[in-house]
């Protein structure tokens, strides 16, 4: 079952804010300790998997504000200051614009 593209946009959308969360949770020493604690999870772990999985969501978050960011850049819809004035939000403030841009302009595509 395809996905309509208005659903897709939102998907991407919204993980700069998941992308921003998990690196929040991941580098939160207090939410680390609580799962160590009440996971009985090695030490080690944290060590080996953590800084692969703060990669991977930085990662991850960075293309889909790109993604966003080229769209906005390539709306037709859009004079040339708006374009760059939304390339600017998402590129300075991605987590908040980008669901944002979604709301007001992809989602109505």
């Amino acid at each position: 079952m395809a996905l309509s593209p208005s659903k897709s946009w939102a998907i991407v959308a919204a993980l700069p804010a998941l992308a921003v969360t998990v690196v929040w949770l991941q580098l939160n020493q207090r939410v680390r300790i609580f799962f160590r604690c009440n996971y009985r999870l090695p030490h080690w772990l944290d060590f080996v998997v953590g800084p692969w999985l703060l990669l991977a969501v930085v990662a991850v978050g960075m293309a889909a504000l790109l993604t966003i960011a080229t769209e906005a850049a390539r709306h037709p819809h859009h004079g040339p200051v708006r374009r760059l004035f939304w390339v600017f939000a998402l590129l300075v403030a991605g987590p908040v614009a980008a669901p944002l841009y979604w709301a007001l302009h992809l989602r109505k595509e």
